[in-house]
């Protein structure tokens, strides 16, 4: 089944990945993510699906999320700054 891995950040890239049925979040980008992607990978970053952090909330966590084909499997990366104080600084 084919899944789309979409990461914005410093390297960015989408690509569609083929994983077997029944696979997990988690495992597709431990597994199927090619080696030369996974390796531009920093260490504390999430996963969503369409937008929906898998944190255990809405979604279930990466480890527990089984994926369906056509999935849009997104790799988030936390705010380095924060953007309303960007903002009041630029307005000034």
């Amino acid at each position: 089944m084919k899944v789309t891995i979409h990461h914005i950040g410093t390297n960015k890239f989408s690509l569609d990945i083929d994983v077997p049925n029944n696979c997990t979040a988690k495992e597709a980008i431990q597994k199927y993510l090619p080696k030369q992607l996974s390796h531009k990978l920093s260490s504390d970053f999430s996963l969503g699906i369409w937008g929906v952090n898998l944190d255990g909330r809405i979604l279930p966590k990466p480890e527990n999320y089984r994926l369906k084909a056509q999935d849009r499997l997104e790799i988030y990366y936390p705010l380095k700054c924060d953007p309303k104080k960007n903002r009041k600084i630029r307005n000034k």
